[in-house]
């Protein structure tokens, strides 16, 4: 029996070495250490804290390039200036897959964090600035990564992106939270895009330049949820760049107001709902595309039209349904083939109702009051009941 105990015990202490001996450490850099240094020196699934000067900003002159998973999280006031504008403040290499990086103040370069080909990164509450090309940039296939809560503003409003996904295959990623400002584009998705969620951002653009939220015709299954974009050319924009059509997008709930145009989307078999489009100098919703549901935005007080639909195929079937259209110029503009434009609400605006110029389209059940022309119907073959 005596033998028994001491074998188990030896047996439980040998566990709890083992345990205590792999478990993640703590790494504190304080002024006038090295941050690449304490990345050198960490080992997988280690934790930096970099401090601020005792409650007082400090600035690192460093461009951190980090190969392992790391959690580098800045306490207080502290800031990365890269070490020339070419280098991004800090890079993550597909070794440092799962890296988060947290509260940090970048400024003066051209990108400030870079993710190339790393996967499951956390971007969370860091604040970017004076940044001439890009904010947070991912190269590559990027999956599973989240960027939350940063505020990032740049130089120029007439170049560079605030948040890029570029040259890969790009999916299940979240964009959430964050402010972006003064770039050519808030948001970009530009190759293969798929099951990624861009939710709750904020875009302020200026001077009617490029787009608020940008994807193209190589995505699909996007979800663009609760953003608010002002004064862009485009406040959500999903481009048709080759052969193919991008498909299964829910788009709900946005905000946009005060852009050239507020949706500017070619989709196919897709979801738009519940967005509000306000004082667009064009369109409220400008829209291409087949089998789209179309219900329950509101349009107004845009210059041209509150919706506008372009023909697309010989039978789109589109279902534009429950809208509030009023105080635009017109409030449907449709060349929708096969299309079905139902139970809207159209009232006060200028010049037109529903104006449709397609064939095979039923126009039945809407509501269309103080409008100088309520309906025109230009097509062959419409089912008129309004």
């Amino acid at each position: 029996m005596i033998k028994k105990i001491f074998i188990y015990t030896f047996f439980i202490g040998i566990c709890f070495f083992s345990l205590q001996s792999t478990s993640a450490a703590n790494i504190t850099v304080n002024p006038g250490q090295s941050i690449q240094s304490a990345v050198n020196h960490a080992s997988s699934g280690d934790t930096i804290i970099v401090n601020d000067n005792h409650n007082q900003s400090y600035t690192y002159n460093e461009s951190v390039i980090i190969n392992k998973k790391l959690n580098i999280i800045a306490n207080g006031k502290v800031s990365i200036d890269a070490k020339n504008s070419n280098s991004a403040a800090l890079t993550v290499y597909s070794g440092g897959s799962g890296t988060s990086i947290e509260n940090f103040k970048v400024a003066k370069t051209n990108y400030a964090i870079v993710i190339c080909d790393a996967q499951n990164c956390l971007i969370e509450h860091n604040s970017i600035s004076g940044v001439s090309l890009v904010g947070i940039q991912f190269y590559g296939d990027i999956t599973n990564s989240r960027v939350y809560y940063n505020n990032i503003t740049g130089l120029n409003a007439k170049q560079g992106n605030g948040i890029s996904f570029e040259d890969g295959t790009v999916s299940d990623n979240t964009i959430y939270g964050n402010t972006i400002r003064n770039f050519l584009n808030g948001i970009l998705f530009n190759d293969k895009s798929v099951n990624n969620i861009i939710e709750k951002n904020r875009v302020y653009s200026t001077d009617y330049t490029g787009a608020g939220i940008y994807t193209t015709d190589n995505s699909n299954n996007m979800q663009i949820l609760s953003n608010e974009v002002i004064g862009a050319r485009d406040g959500i924009a999903v481009q048709k760049m080759g052969s193919g059509m991008a498909c299964n997008y829910l788009i709900s709930g946005n905000v946009v107001k005060n852009n050239v145009n507020g949706f500017w989307i070619q989709l196919t078999g897709s979801k738009i709902l519940k967005n509000t489009a306000t004082s667009n100098k064009v369109s409220g919703l400008d829209i291409t595309g087949s089998y789209n549901t179309i219900e329950y935005n509101t349009a107004t007080g845009n210059d041209n039209c509150g919706i506008s639909l372009g023909r697309y195929s010989s039978a789109d079937h589109n279902l534009v349904s429950h809208n509030v259209l009023s105080y635009n110029i017109a409030g449907i503009n449709s060349a929708s083939r096969g299309s079905t434009i139902s139970y809207n609400t159209v009232t006060f605006n200028k010049n037109n109702g529903i104006i449709s110029v397609a064939n095979n389209v039923t126009i039945v059940g809407n509501i269309i009051n103080n409008t100088a022309r309520r309906i025109i119907a230009e097509g062959t073959d419409v089912t008129c009941q309004s």
